[in-house]
């Protein structure tokens, strides 16, 4: 018996005396995260600094 709830349903498939159905199922989840720091990477080179753009620093001089 299929029933409503957190879990997300999919792709039945009976089989083969049709007696019993198959399926895929997923609880989606997600998560929030919170970085102190953020990096990127420019041609110059890589970068680092606090997520409110404050304490930047040339970590290369180069891109690799």
């Amino acid at each position: 018996m299929l029933t409503a709830g957190p879990m997300d349903f999919g792709s039945p498939v009976p089989n083969k005396q049709r007696n019993k159905l198959f399926v895929i199922d997923a609880q989606p989840r997600g998560e929030l995260v919170s970085y102190d720091w953020l990096t990127w990477l420019i041609p110059k080179g890589l970068w680092r600094s606090r997520t409110d753009g404050s304490e930047r620093l040339q970590l290369s001089f180069t891109a690799m």
